[in-house]
């Protein structure tokens, strides 16, 4: 962005973030557990709108732990290091970051690291501390944090206190929660009742929002990103109204009387 500016170029920013998933009392949670597992393992968590954190009612959290443990090792085994569908991390670097964010919260799954096969395995974590790294940073890999919270509005309040994300996810069955979510939290996409899918839609535009970036793109909207769109405004008639030529002097009471004219039209 900063070169660009040099040349007055224009630019669109996608930049990713903590994108939130919120799932409530009423939702479908074995629906609702496979769709985050799967979101969230896609490439090892390394993608930019992953499910970043999982904000769950406290009524249905270990009822979902429970069914994304049967999900994960139904897609990829008791043994994910040694299926060839699970992804590794893409650099030791990345893996030794991830490792340390393993020490925030409680490990209900996973946990294994090895930072030199570049290997985390799929990992939640129950309620790590809100200002722990886990909940501060992008996580960008297979580590899920699960918080409990008691009601919509607990789960906005924590939302609402971080920058505003990429992408965000609702699963509810109640119509109200998800119009509540969707009013009062600010994204660059959303998705009800899944995930990271509405990427693949080339009629719905993809972007970020505040930190996560501006601009949009993909399908027309994309196209119209990319390119200038150029005004042009053609003269077919040669008459000119003299009422816009000088000299003015004669002539402003005359359009002082047609504006108030037109104006009274319109009302």
């Amino acid at each position: 962005m900063e070169k660009a500016a040099r040349h007055l170029t224009p630019v669109t920013l996608e930049l990713g973030g903590k994108s939130p998933t919120f799932v409530t009392a009423s939702a479908n949670v074995d629906y609702a557990a496979k769709r985050i597992a799967w979101a969230k393992l896609i490439n090892a968590g390394q993608t930019c709108i992953a499910p970043d954190y999982v904000l769950c009612d406290k009524s249905v959290m270990l009822e979902l732990t429970e069914k994304m443990k049967e999900y994960i090792a139904q897609a990829y085994g008791q043994n994910p290091k040694g299926n060839g569908d699970y992804p590794r991390i893409i650099n030791q670097r990345h893996a030794k970051r991830l490792e340390g964010l393993l020490e925030d919260g409680t490990i209900v799954y996973g946990g294994e690291a090895n930072v030199e096969e570049k290997y985390i395995a799929p990992t939640l974590v129950h309620n790590p501390k809100l200002d722990s790294a886990l909940m501060q940073e992008e996580i960008f890999g297979p580590i899920l944090p699960i918080i409990g919270v008691m009601s919509v509005e607990e789960a906005l309040k924590i939302t609402k206190a971080k920058d505003r994300p990429l992408a965000m996810y609702v699963f509810s069955e109640d119509k109200k929660e998800v119009e509540t979510i969707l009013s009062r939290q600010i994204s660059g996409g959303a998705c009800v009742n899944d995930c990271m899918i509405h990427i693949a839609n080339s009629n719905l535009p993809f972007g970020g929002v505040g930190a996560s970036g501006y601009g949009a793109y993909h399908g027309q909207r994309g196209f119209e990103e990319m390119s200038h769109m150029r005004s042009v405004y053609e003269r077919r008639f040669r008459m000119i109204n003299p009422m816009l030529q000088a000299p003015y002097a004669d002539k402003l009471p005359k359009l002082k009387r047609l504006l108030k004219f037109v104006r009274a039209l319109g009302q």
